[in-house]
């Protein structure tokens, strides 16, 4: 299986800590987040890393990894990023953002998945988020599932609690025909922009749309999108607060065998 992790993002509200560096290289535990996810994807069998970065570029180097630019990263979003990526969705596939600290069992439930599009979603994501912030509906979207565990709704603006049954956490598993989906929507979705057009049904232009406005306009299509379902084990690292919390829960004694493997550094940095 392989990965592809979208770390172009600048992360303006990790400030001052981003001033040099991008979001993925914040450090929590005196590793860097990107050190911390090629490890756990290592521990869970996952070799083949590819990085599409874009803001502070050179500092992200490391052994192994395939690298990817996005050149406008300053003006577009997530699909965009994917979009760079376009050729390398095939096979076994894991598509995941970089601002992420998790386990090697959140990447096991992903690769467990045999749905051919399974998006990553915590079902434990309200303890999580009363961590993070005083209101979790501040920043929590909303995701609805059907009885088989289907997604119905995803990444809309949320107004209640009853609208959460899980949150995605920015991971999903494609299995090869899920890449060949993935593949036509994003063409097809560019080629709209050049239209002048809107992407995947959303109020969004193609550069500025997000993965869950593509898994939505596939949900709008009446392709399957099947939930992973997992019970914590991971966090995001959005602002300071995060970090701080990100900080706290990497100390706990269930991240040590992860702690141990960060210890020896995945990345070299650039000076």
């Amino acid at each position: 299986m392989k990965a592809i992790l979208l770390a172009a993002g600048r992360g303006r509200r990790l400030s001052p800590l981003t001033d040099d560096r991008p979001k993925c290289m914040v450090e929590v535990g005196g590793a860097a987040l990107l050190s911390w996810q090629l490890e756990a994807l290592r521990a869970a069998g996952v070799k083949e890393v590819v990085v599409v970065r874009g803001y502070c570029r050179t500092r992200i180097r490391g052994r192994g990894l395939r690298l990817i630019d996005n050149e406008d990263w300053n003006h577009t979003n997530m699909v965009q990023s994917l979009y760079c990526a376009l050729d390398e969705l095939r096979g076994d596939l894991l598509v995941a953002y970089t601002d992420l600290l998790y386990q090697p069992s959140v990447v096991d439930a992903a690769k467990a998945c045999s749905a051919p599009i399974g998006v990553v979603v915590d079902h434990d994501w309200h303890q999580l988020w009363r961590q993070r912030m005083e209101d979790p509906l501040a920043d929590a979207e909303t995701l609805r599932l059907g009885p088989g565990g289907e997604i119905l709704e995803v990444g809309q603006v949320a107004t209640s609690l009853d609208q959460i049954d899980a949150q995605y956490i920015g991971m999903i598993r494609l299995s090869p025909a899920g890449c060949e989906t993935f593949r036509r929507a994003l063409v097809e979705a560019k080629e709209a922009e050049d239209r002048g057009e809107k992407a995947f049904g959303s109020s969004r232009t193609f550069g500025q749309a997000y993965l869950t406005d593509l898994l939505m306009g596939l949900i709008r299509e009446g392709v399957a999108v099947q939930a992973i379902p997992i019970h914590g084990g991971w966090t995001e690292v959005d602002s300071l607060a995060d970090q701080r919390v990100a900080e706290r829960i990497a100390a706990g004694t269930e991240w040590q065998a992860l702690r141990e493997l960060v210890r020896g550094p995945a990345l070299r940095e650039s000076a």
